[in-house]
């Protein structure tokens, strides 16, 4: 009976030893820094994702092991991902990118059947071309405009030549020209109604619209 009793206590402390000691390879990841392993379950019954530390980099390649420790793959999460381009400017579907408290409105304004850009829709413009500096995601689409005086045909022509001065001002200016967008509207969009002097004055610009 005694020997039996000692048997009993001799398993149950072999036991409780057992539970409370990690397996030596996981300890021996511990005591060598090894990365910690989150295990879960997979097709082979069990997978490991390991992250590896790129220097504070954003992105973190995930390796995939098997059951019996056997690298399965390794993932970049960034593989098969291109560089996202906004394309045309001018494309309807992109939204209109919005300054907050901008310091100039964002229209130059031109004289009857003029399109050079003076010195007031130059600081206009330098303002802008700083804008697009600053944010290299951004681009620009150059509406032009003319009042409703003239053929049509003739003021979508006027709105080109225009929109193309505010094109020729920003490349001096350094604006990249895939980064620029001309279009006319002639006398289609009018930012005022109106058959005098004072309406016409505001509809004969160039919308600078940021997308």
């Amino acid at each position: 009976m005694k020997t039996l009793s000692k048997l009993a206590l001799a398993v149950l402390t072999a036991s409780l030893a057992a539970c409370s000691t990690p397996p030596q390879k996981e300890m021996d990841a511990i005591l060598d820094g090894a990365p910690s392993q989150d295990t879960a379950p997979g097709l082979d019954g069990r997978y490991a994702i390991e992250q590896q530390d790129l220097g504070g980099a954003a992105v973190t390649p995930v390796q995939i092991y098997g059951s019996n420790g056997q690298l399965l793959a390794n993932i970049d999460p960034l593989d098969g991902m291109q560089s996202v381009d906004i394309g045309d400017p001018l494309n309807p579907q992109l939204p209109e990118y919005k300054l907050l408290n901008p310091l100039h409105d964002n229209v130059v304004y031109f004289g009857y059947d003029q399109f050079s850009v003076d010195e007031t829709g130059m600081a206009v413009l330098r303002y802008y071309a700083d804008v697009l500096v600053q944010d290299p995601r951004r681009k620009a689409a150059l509406y032009g405009h003319t009042d409703e005086r003239g053929s049509p045909e003739y003021n979508l022509a006027l709105g080109e030549k225009r929109a193309k001065a505010v094109y020729d001002a920003l490349l001096v200016l350094g604006i990249a020209p895939n980064r620029l967008g001309v279009s006319s509207m002639g006398e289609e969009e009018p930012a005022v109604f109106g058959s005098d002097e004072a309406a016409y004055a505001k509809n004969r610009r160039v919308q600078i619209i940021l997308k």
